[in-house]
């Protein structure tokens, strides 16, 4: 009985279509092999989360490019985080060969239905206690230790000057961010009348690590400006907002009041004098909090995302 054959045309992606021919060739045929899908499922910044995980994801959604790398927002963000991220590409989560879970709260089903899919999984600063499920979690705000090898700041922060302390302290930079139901800013503002204030609000428009490095103490909340006081090298006196905040990591060298109800102001106003009185002080709080946040986390978080992609 003969044979029949058949005529037909498969359309394939270029990068699959390449000839081997010479030994550049292989080589980018070798690299393109080791290309992965990465998709970023991301809490959208509001008054209320701020915007830590945009920017986190973002840095390391640029740092990742030479990768294939998609975006999903989880809820509605504002205009000007829409247009400065990747595209809202839910649909694309299947196809992913891993998934960066920064979200604040990474329900277990989901990290749970991303591996039975054959996919890796990355679990950014979760409170869920889920995130023991992922392949690899990251919580440098939550826990104490070696997840502070992680903790990132954005790239202002970076390839800073040192420092120079000035001897009579006067300027106090006081910033809460998200909707500060606690009134944390307007009271510190109140009670430090005395001294060069500047306050700044969720959305200023501002280079902060200039304005850091402008102040000689900042007070804030308990939360990832932190991790920038410390990189800035300038000191810091923390107050949690919330109970949350209470349970985030305490940098060495931070100056931690507690939180917020409990603190009064003349605390507030003695640490404050105390810190602006002593440059010695000053310096060494900063130096300890600049060791524990030496600038080269996102490097770090990178480099464990992209083994841990192309194992």
């Amino acid at each position: 009985m003969p044979s029949r054959w058949y005529r037909g045309v498969i359309p394939i992606p270029a990068r699959e279509a390449l000839d081997i021919d010479t030994p550049d060739d292989l080589m980018f045929a070798e690299r393109l092999a080791s290309l992965r899908h990465i998709h970023f499922v991301v809490l959208a910044p509001s008054e209320r989360t701020g915007t830590g995980h945009y920017h986190r994801s973002k840095a390391l959604a640029e740092a990742l490019a030479h990768h294939m790398v998609s975006w999903e927002w989880v809820g509605e963000p504002p205009s000007w985080a829409a247009e400065n991220a990747l595209a809202h590409e839910p649909d694309r989560a299947g196809d992913a060969d891993l998934i960066v879970f920064d979200r604040l709260a990474v329900p277990a089903r989901d990290v749970l239905a991303a591996r039975a899919a054959g996919k890796r999984t990355v679990v950014l600063e979760d409170e869920s206690g889920d995130s023991t499920l992922a392949d690899l979690t990251v919580n440098a705000l939550l826990a104490p230790g070696d997840d502070l090898r992680f903790a990132d700041v954005r790239a202002e922060f970076l390839h800073l000057p040192e420092r120079q302390h000035r001897e009579n302290g006067i300027r106090v930079l006081v910033t809460f961010g998200g909707t500060d139901p606690a009134g944390l800013a307007d009271r510190c503002y109140g009670l430090l009348n005395e001294y060069d204030l500047l306050q700044l609000t969720p959305d200023a428009d501002a280079n902060m690590a200039v304005t850091m490095r402008w102040a000689d103490v900042v007070i804030t909340s308990q939360g990832r400006t932190v991790f920038e006081a410390a990189a800035s090298s300038t000191p810091c006196i923390s107050i949690a907002a919330n109970e949350r905040e209470a349970r985030h990591v305490r940098l060495p060298g931070v100056v931690y009041l507690g939180l917020g109800a409990m603190v009064t102001d003349d605390q507030i106003r003695q640490v404050v004098g105390s810190l602006l009185s002593d440059v010695e002080l000053r310096k060494e709080n900063a130096q300890a909090a600049r060791q524990a946040v030496d600038g080269r986390g996102l490097d770090r978080l990178v480099r464990a995302i992209e083994e841990l992609a192309v194992r």
